[in-house]
């Protein structure tokens, strides 16, 4: 009997040494391997909203981020368009980083800035009130005064500030954004925009 309790101890010492531990904790893992996001349900315009802010700058939240945008309507028209602020534009000349923003640039471009920032930490805001600009039943534009921060190296500058004005249309059941017009906020203390980050971080197309 004691020896069967030895080796039963035994069996249970190595197989404890060879894997991560009976009881340890685990963070969830999507099939695909990558890390599960909480993505909330599209039904309302605040979930939209909601998922932008939990999601935009999170690797593994860039899912449920481009899930927000809305989807191609036909072959030559996008669902999805961002317009920046005319002044970042005239900056960024001889540069075009802006022309012919939709869907599959913003889709490319928040996985670069996520990619970019994931050994920084990374903070989004949306000041409240926020600014009613349309309310109807399928139709909603809010503009936000927004906040980002990242603190650590790989975004050179750590703070950007702006208006969003965000247009979002319920289609089959589901809230989707269709235009996102950036401008600078003239109350904040830098000119750099999330529009000014994205342009950045649109490389190679």
């Amino acid at each position: 009997m004691r020896s069967n309790l030895v080796m039963l101890l035994a069996v249970l010492l190595l197989t404890g040494s060879l894997s991560c531990g009976l009881f340890e904790t685990r963070t969830p893992v999507a099939p695909d391997g990558a890390t599960s996001f909480d993505c909330l349900t599209l039904s309302s315009p605040d979930n939209i909203v909601a998922n932008v802010l939990r999601a935009y700058g999170h690797p593994d939240g860039l899912g449920c981020y481009v899930s927000t945008l809305g989807d191609f309507i036909s072959t030559t028209e996008s669902g999805f368009r961002f317009h920046p602020d005319p002044t970042d534009s005239a900056e960024a000349l001889p540069r075009l980083p802006y022309l012919g923003w939709d869907k599959t640039i913003e889709d490319r471009v928040a996985e670069n800035i996520a990619n970019a920032a994931r050994q920084d930490s990374f903070r989004l805001t949306f000041k409240l009130p926020y600014d009613h600009i349309t309310d109807l039943p399928d139709l909603v534009i809010r503009r936000y005064t927004y906040e980002m921060r990242f603190n650590g190296s790989a975004i050179t500058d750590s703070l950007f500030q702006g208006l969003a004005e965000i247009s979002m249309v319920r289609t089959g059941g589901e809230w989707k954004i269709t235009d996102w017009v950036d401008r600078r906020d003239p109350g904040g203390t830098t000119t750099r925009t999330w529009g000014y980050l994205r342009g950045s971080y649109r490389v190679g197309f």
